[in-house]
C-alpha cells in the first residue's frame, strides 16, 4: 500500500488566490499520477498564523515542507497575502518538484 503524500493548503478565508492555488495542487497531482491527500486549513488569528508558521495566504506545503522553503523562514507570521517569485501562488516547477521529492521517498 502506498502511502498518500500529504499536501496542505493554508489560506486566510478572504483571500482571492485559494482557488488558484487549489486547481494548481490539482492539476500537479493528477499529471503527476501523485498519491495525495490534499488538506485545505483555514488560518483565522495571528495566533493561528504563529502556531502554524504560515507566511501568508494561499501556501502550500508538501509533507510538511513548504514548496517554497526558504521563504517562510524570512516571513514574519501574518494573516496576509504571500507573494512568491512569480506572483499570487507558487510557479508550477516548485510544487512538481516537492511532489516528486515525496513520492521518491
Amino acid at each position: 500500500m502506498v502511502t498518500p503524500i500529504r499536501i496542505e493548503l493554508l489560506f486566510v478565508s478572504d483571500c482571492p488566490h485559494i482557488q488558484h492555488a487549489r486547481v494548481l495542487i490539482d492539476e500537479t497531482v493528477a499529471r503527476l499520477a501523485a498519491p495525495a491527500s490534499i488538506i485545505e486549513i483555514p488560518v483565522a488569528s495571528l495566533e493561528d498564523a504563529a502556531r502554524l508558521g504560515f507566511p501568508g495566504s494561499p501556501t502550500i506545503r508538501v509533507n510538511g515542507q513548504d514548496v517554497e522553503p526558504i521563504a517562510p523562514a524570512l516571513i514574519e507570521p501574518t494573516l496576509g497575502c504571500r507573494i512568491y517569485a512569480n506572483g499570487h501562488v507558487p510557479d508550477i516547477l516548485l510544487l512538481d518538484v516537492a511532489i516528486r521529492e515525496a513520492m521518491s521517498r
